[in-house]
């Protein structure tokens, strides 16, 4: 079974049976005077790098559950948001409608494989995919930040503005952004997930997805 592929059996839904996930936190305030000087960045994560590639594809149910099955919980259970652009200044004719979203993720795709007939003989043969897109489909996230200075703290602060999974686009032959989903509003989901980490001892405190970005 591919390690990014959740076991048939199990939905994110699932994991909100558990009070554990009904976790609320206080968003930070940021006062318009409070900043000297700020930048936007966008960086990209790699999944084609192993190590991310296991931390973004978890599939050990409800805990270290891959970041794209909590996205795909999020539009379809939730029914949060997401977005055509990064530009969220425009979000009223950038959302993106539930049809086209389901379109977006339901794959539909053939493949070459070789069968062989009952002399032993091989020929190629078309199998038709039909599936939604799972982790394993994402080469990566890119996101969208606002870097800040901070003229009351004297600190460098950074905000998630947007993240975007990266797929790969055959018509284009490139990866390029799945959708943009606008971070704020999908904070208090991502905080109710662990996100794996390789580095963690007994005593280091849990970190979540929204710990995760934030760092």
């Amino acid at each position: 079974m591919d390690r990014a592929a959740a076991p048939v059996d199990f939905s994110v839904a699932d994991c909100f049976k558990n009070a554990v996930f009904s976790d609320r936190f206080k968003s930070d305030s940021l006062k318009a005077n409070y900043v000297m000087k700020g930048t936007q960045v966008w960086r990209a994560i790699n999944l084609e790098n192993r190590q991310n590639g296991v931390l973004f594809n978890s599939t050990n149910r409800c805990v270290e559950v891959g970041l794209f099955e909590i996205i795909k919980f999020g539009l379809f259970e939730k029914k949060l948001n997401a977005f055509y652009s990064d530009d969220f200044n425009a979000a009223a004719v950038s959302r993106i409608s539930p049809p086209n979203l389901f379109a977006r993720l339901y794959l539909q795709d053939s493949s070459e494989v070789m069968s062989f007939d009952a002399d032993g003989n091989s020929r190629p043969e078309k199998m038709r995919i039909k599936r939604y897109l799972v982790g394993s489909d994402v080469k990566g996230y890119l996101i969208k930040e606002d870097w800040i200075l901070n003229s009351y703290t004297g600190k460098t602060e950074k905000y998630v503005i947007g993240l975007a999974p990266l797929v790969y686009d055959a018509k284009q032959d490139k990866t390029l952004p799945l959708f943009w989903l606008y971070y704020p509003e999908w904070e208090e989901l991502l905080a109710g997930f662990e996100a794996k980490n390789f580095y963690s001892v007994p005593l280091m405190v849990t970190r979540n997805w929204r710990i995760f970005f934030r760092r």
